[in-house]
């Protein structure tokens, strides 16, 4: 009798977990499919990109003047939900995020910039191998309905085809002989990253910039610099802001905060996943998925 009762309050037990669990999936099915989806669709972005097509406000851009007129020359790389590209102009690489919607129709895409936090809204679609953006108007607040770009619209349709990987005998080939390792990109290894971290690096925020000098007995500090009149003259004065330990695992830089000017994150721990590396500059995603780019502040002393 008593092993009865206790086989029945197990099955009750299992019951009601059983309930809960599907009440909660019920719930939060629409949430966790959609999720689902924004993984699925951003490996169909994952590659490198040549931009074939140009309109703007109606003007079709000849496809001879398109890497005049793109700051990335018409070649971008996206790596999950960062978009990666190499300024022409001026040889810098700048960072992007992508958040992608697919579960609308026109499915939705929002570029955001690191360095002004600017958000440009679209929309796209994939065919036959290409990836058709079309983005709004960076002034208005609203996304285009459909993919064109009339006159007065304020609109861009960009229209990229992926890119092959050349073969390694052409690499080998139009690889340069020698190359600076300022300019050139490092394969982030642990081992490249824990050579090339020490040292003081500048990041772009929504405050101005962060200081964060990277000690190579794995301890860090970050700061910010502001400008004070001392005596008649200005000097650049820096707040400290953080300071703690660091280390590289599997691509990824994480930090652990002893002290803090906000006493909540005390203790808390940062990753910080490489995407490109030189000894200047290094893209990363931070751990709410946001692109960013860290530019070298000092040199390293040897």
């Amino acid at each position: 009798m008593t092993e009865r009762i206790r086989i029945t309050a197990g099955m009750v037990i299992t019951g009601m977990l059983t309930l809960t669990l599907a009440m909660f999936m019920g719930t939060h099915a629409p949430a966790i499919a959609a999720l689902i989806d924004d993984k699925a669709e951003l490996k169909l972005f994952a590659g490198a990109w040549t931009v074939v097509k140009l309109i703007e406000d109606g003007k079709v851009i000849p496809p001879e003047r398109i890497p005049d007129i793109l700051p990335s020359g018409g070649r971008v790389e996206i790596v999950d939900n960062t978009l990666l590209f190499v300024d022409v102009h001026t040889g810098q690489r700048h960072a992007k995020t992508i958040t992608i919607d697919p579960t609308r129709y026109p499915s939705t895409i929002d570029i955001r910039s690191a360095e002004n936090d600017e958000i440009s809204r679209g929309i796209y679609r994939f065919d036959n191998g290409q990836l058709i953006v079309c983005i709004g108007d960076s002034f208005a607040e609203g996304r285009p309905t459909e993919l064109n770009a009339p006159k007065g619209s304020g609109a861009m349709l960009i229209i990229l085809q992926r890119r092959a990987a050349p073969p390694e005998a052409e690499k080998k080939k139009n690889a340069p002989r020698s190359a600076p390792p300022a300019t050139t990109p490092v394969q982030p290894s642990d081992d490249n990253i824990k050579k090339m971290l020490p040292g003081v690096w500048r990041i772009p925020d929504q405050a101005g910039f962060l200081h964060i000098n990277f000690r190579s007995n794995g301890t860090f500090a970050t700061f910010r610099v502001h400008e004070e009149l001392q005596l008649f003259r200005r000097v650049f004065v820096e707040s400290p802001i953080s300071s703690g330990s660091w280390e590289v695992r599997e691509g990824r830089i994480m930090t652990n905060l002893a002290t803090s000017t906000d006493p909540g994150r005390i203790g808390s721990s940062h990753l910080f996943t490489i995407r490109a590396m030189t000894s200047t500059e290094f893209i990363f995603v931070d751990g709410l998925g946001r692109s960013n780019k860290a530019t070298r502040e000092t040199p390293v002393k040897k």
